[in-house]
């Protein structure tokens, strides 16, 4: 197993500090702190050698795709004499490429504060190359520059590298490989940083209805995403149905974005005709600024033949029937013995599939799989 850390304290985020200072020129000083974690902190893992090489989700405060590791990052300014008007904030390649922009005038209206973005910063590639072989590595980010505009009319520039140090171990690649996420599944600090930094592969698409009548078509309601919920942002959503060994065998089209802001969220719904008995299995598909794909995990829905449907309707018992049953059974229980009797007499019931008698009480099993206890004490 390959032990990853990002230099940073416990107790934070990840913070790129750079303070900007509106000075005259003699006193101007742009600086640059990146806090190192507490001694002995593990804060990511990273697994892998050779064909088996994959990088793991980070356990700290990062996280990845299944090509970048990203940073949350904070972003502090100065402007000494005036208030802050703008931030940009660019990376030399990557999906960063393109600037993002702060407006601080109207949203801070101060002369200093801070912003808290998320940046691509080490390809997964180079984390492996470096992790070729056992030992420590060094893996620097894309330089990412900083252009702060103030009041004033001053323009502070300032470009770091943020280092990612790295101990490598070989590990044995676990069933996340062909997604490139495998590795150490330890537990993350409970708190807020949890839901940040929540990974998409753990994500249920809890379909409903969980059954399906063989050639009719049925709509399909899948559990909803919030993009901003996870660490790097999802950008796109679309639902895929998956073949026996867990591969995409078919991709439906784009899930629509409702609502904006905070309480934008992905609604995935399907239109779908089975065409063959049997379990079909669904994942929902992020895609990511970077331009790649990550799958959450599988979910099965069963596709029910004629004869199937029927032999199910037949079974299942209305609130009428198992409200009169309820009584029977309180009758029987004041005149039969707690025990054998009682389970005797319960299996000749037509609403009941099985019963046994087990610690003391009896439980029973109606005939639509409903289970149910008899408390003897």
């Amino acid at each position: 197993m390959s032990l990853l850390r990002c230099p940073l304290d416990c107790a934070r985020l990840m913070a790129v500090t750079t303070a900007l200072a509106l000075t005259p020129a003699y006193a101007l000083k742009d600086e640059v702190v990146i806090r190192s974690p507490e001694p002995g902190e593990v804060r990511t893992v990273v697994t892998g050698q050779g064909e088996a090489a994959s990088v793991a989700f980070p356990d700290g405060p990062a996280s990845m795709t299944p090509l970048w590791l990203v940073g949350m990052v904070d972003l502090r300014w100065t402007c000494a004499d005036s208030k802050a008007v703008s931030l940009e904030v660019k990376t030399g390649k990557g999906p960063d490429a393109k600037p993002q922009s702060f407006e601080l005038l109207r949203k801070h209206n101060l002369q200093g504060g801070s912003t808290r973005t998320v940046l691509y910063l080490w390809e997964a590639s180079a984390v492996k190359a470096a992790c070729a072989k056992d030992g420590e590595a060094r893996v620097d980010s894309v330089p990412v520059s900083l252009t702060l505009r103030c009041k004033s009319g001053r323009v502070l520039e300032h470009t770091q590298v943020i280092p990612l140090q790295a101990e490598c171990r070989p590990s044995t690649p676990s069933q996340e490989a062909v997604t490139g996420l495998t590795g150490s599944e330890m537990e993350r600090n409970r708190g807020v940083y949890q839901l940040m930094l929540s990974k998409f592969s753990r994500q249920e698409p809890d379909p409903s209805p969980d059954e399906l009548r063989l050639g009719g078509k049925s709509t399909l309601e899948f559990s909803r995403v919030r993009p901003g919920g996870f660490v790097p942002e999802v950008q796109s959503l679309r639902v895929v149905r998956l073949d026996e060994k867990g591969q995409v065998a078919e991709r439906f089209p784009p899930v629509r974005l409702s609502g904006s802001g905070d309480d934008a969220e992905f609604v995935p719904r399907l239109t779908f005709t089975p065409k063959a008995a049997g379990p079909v299995r669904f994942a929902l598909e992020a895609g990511y600024a970077d331009g790649s794909w990550l799958l959450s995990r599988p979910a099965e829905v069963q596709v029910l033949t004629p004869a199937q449907v029927a032999a199910k309707a037949a079974k299942e018992v209305s609130g009428t029937r198992r409200m009169a049953f309820f009584k029977e059974l309180e009758a029987q229980m004041g005149q039969l013995k707690c025990g054998p009797e009682l389970v005797e007499w319960l299996e000749k019931q037509p609403v009941i599939e099985d019963a046994g008698f087990t610690e003391g009480n009896v439980w029973y099993t109606f005939t639509d799989e409903v289970t149910g206890v008899a408390h003897c004490h």
